[in-house]
């Protein structure tokens, strides 16, 4: 069965001319119009659209002195907000692909990045060196883009960037243990920013928030999204300042435009009073996605949100961007617990493949493709892969279709739904991650003979993983080891939550794992590196009932570790939150995490306490 979205015929015609230049082109357009508008803001900086374009030409002339104009990667690693946009730029201008390296990325698989991708160069700032300099990369292959050459022009390079050229290169989780590269060209690129544009309703004088990095697609869509319209961009680091600043930080903005994940948006509103429309007067739209919508977040969107204010939901992946999608208003009915994934995105037509290798019929479900001109180049340096998902149409036009590995239908109203993964890739707090992968590094660990990872999903909807292990010999590896391991490899959104120890893993009649057959987490106590202590004051046991409620593990001593107890970011920003609202001491996750125990987080809180009131207190909580 299929569905056509909208069509590139009703775009209006200054996009239609877009898409067939460069991003850089695009750019340098609206920079001339925007000359005097802030381009970005951070707590640190504020750049001009004039003055962030003319950092980057210098950027631009500094890649092609060294480089020349072919196309190549071109990667960097930079610690702050504004250079990162502007090396992001520069690399464009220069007619190259970027890469972007998160320094926050365990040293051993930013290297794998590197050694797969080979950049001709690696910007970075001083504070990341260190990290580059660990990097298998030529000699005189790095530069530092805070002490740009003087004799450099500030203007635009002025090249011919053709659309067909390589603009991207995003490396996610791949199945065989090792990232994979999705590669995308000017034009693909274009069609990504373009259409968000239109579906967000981004004018002259809009102030879009920006929480990600560009190592994704959807952050790099934000920020072109913006900067081609003519808005503003204020980057906010959630995870240091936390949900309760950020929703301060919000409406001190004045934030017009906010993208994020649906587990952001839950831990957002969580943190919220009760039902006040003016909290956020300038806020036109919330687009929410990398997870399924939930009845209860839009109820909690109506509750906190102005009524001109608008939620978009979307189902987005990698290779093709934005797939279907949903707009939804105080008028918008809700069927069922779980919002449908929407109608298709432009020039996206959704099919659905059934077993039998035809299109399936109305109601019936089946792998989720799409079929489009604009997606992925393929994978990089991996043609085999790119041609098991990315097929010709059948139908004989020049489009492709893509297999998603998703598993849906669509409903009766036309809009697709979408019931989970054909394979074991799941997106856990907006990062898409292979299972196979995790399982591939807790193998290579020596006190693990066997391994099987699978995606829990929370009654609030959010996704935490799990790890089912058998060891090697009788003694048993603490949680904190085996998270201390797997930091060593995996970034922190791939480390499980839950570890379960088990004699052998159950396998199905064909000798494979039963992943069925696993049995549910125990909320006990898992095996920690310290001894079982009980609360020892009235502070320590309001804390632990906290933590247990949230975590929610029993019991909890006062010296055992946050992580360790399987919490991760999300669920610190849900203490923080509930802490906030029971004492009068102001928090960060950053602060929880710091402190890792109950013992210390109480210690923590009273000396605030006293701070703050000049007098000793013991305890001071709201009832």
């Amino acid at each position: 069965m299929t569905i056509g979205g909208g069509h590139l015929s009703e775009l209006p015609r200054s996009f239609l001319t877009a898409l067939d230049e460069s991003v850089a082109a695009a750019f340098e357009r609206a920079a001339q119009l925007h000359a005097g508008s802030i381009a970005v803001s951070s707590d640190t900086e504020t750049l001009t659209y004039d003055e962030i374009n003319r950092a980057a030409n210098r950027i631009a002339h500094t890649i092609i002195a060294h480089r020349g104009g072919g196309e190549e990667p071109i990667a960097f690693m930079v610690d702050r907000p504004a250079v990162e946009l502007t090396c992001l730029l520069g690399v464009l201008k220069a007619g190259k692909a970027y890469v972007a390296f998160d320094p926050a990325h365990p040293p051993s698989r930013l290297q794998a990045v590197c050694v797969d991708v080979q950049p001709g160069l690696i910007l970075t700032t001083a504070r990341c060196q260190p990290l580059v300099d660990r990097l298998a990369i030529p000699p005189n292959a790095c530069i530092n883009v805070e002490a740009p050459d003087a004799g450099l022009p500030d203007h635009n390079p002025g090249l011919t960037i053709p659309p067909s050229r390589l603009a991207a290169i995003y490396f996610t989780s791949g199945s065989t243990g090792q990232p994979k590269g999705v590669c995308y060209d000017q034009r693909g690129l274009l069609h990504r920013i373009v259409t968000t544009i239109l579906c967000s309703d981004i004018r002259p004088g809009d102030r879009q928030a920006l929480h990600l990095r560009c190592d994704t697609g959807w952050s790099v869509t934000i920020i072109f999204s913006a900067l081609l319209a003519g808005a503003t961009l204020y980057p906010v680091d959630v995870a240091r300042s936390g949900v309760s600043c950020m929703a301060e930080w919000v409406a001190r903005e004045s934030i017009t435009h906010f993208p994020m994940t649906c587990s952001l948006f839950r831990q957002w509103v969580d943190a919220l009073p009760g039902a006040d429309y003016g909290l956020y007067p300038s806020m036109r739209f919330l687009n929410v996605g990398a997870e399924p919508l939930l009845r209860r977040d839009v109820e909690q969107f109506k509750r906190h949100f102005p009524p001109r204010c608008v939620l978009f939901h979307s189902l987005a992946t990698s290779e093709c961007g934005r797939i279907a999608c949903s707009t939804i208003t105080r008028a918008t009915p809700l069927p069922g617990e779980r919002v449908a994934a929407g109608y298709p995105d432009f020039d996206k037509e959704i099919l659905i493949a059934g077993d039998d290798g035809y299109w399936a019929g109305p109601g019936e479900s089946g792998e989720i493709a799409v079929r489009s001109h604009y997606m992925m180049s393929g994978y990089w340096r991996k043609p085999k892969l790119t041609a098991a998902v990315m097929r010709p149409d059948p139908d004989g036009s020049d489009r492709r279709v893509y297999f998603t590995g998703d598993i849906g239908r669509i409903g009766p109203d036309g809009r697709l739904e979408v019931f989970g993964r054909r394979d074991f890739q799941v997106k856990v707090r907006g990062y898409r991650v292979q299972l196979a992968e995790i399982e591939m590094h807790l193998l290579n660990l020596t006190t693990i003979s066997e391994a099987a990872v699978v995606a829990l999903t929370e009654p609030g909807g959010d996704t935490r993983l799990a790890a089912y292990l058998v060891t090697q010999s009788q003694t048993t590896p603490s949680v904190g080891e085996l998270r201390a391991a797997l930091a060593q490899t995996l970034p922190g959104h791939m480390i499980p939550s839950v570890f379960m120890f088990l004699p052998a893993l159950p396998l199905t009649p064909a000798g494979k794992v039963d992943r069925r057959a696993l049995p549910k987490p125990s909320q006990g106590r898992p095996p920690q590196d310290t001894t079982y202590m009980a609360p020892r004051s009235a502070l320590e046991a309001r804390l632990v009932r906290i933590w247990e409620e949230v975590l929610p593990v029993t019991p909890i001593g006062v010296n055992d570790d946050f992580l360790n107890l399987g919490g991760d970011s999300l669920q610190a920003f849900s203490v923080i939150s509930r802490v906030l609202k029971d004492f009068d001491v102001k928090l960060s996750p950053q602060d929880l995490l710091a402190c890792g125990s109950v013992g210390a987080m109480a210690t923590l809180i009273a000396e605030r306490q006293h701070t703050t009131s000049g007098q000793p207190i013991a305890v001071v909580w709201r009832r």
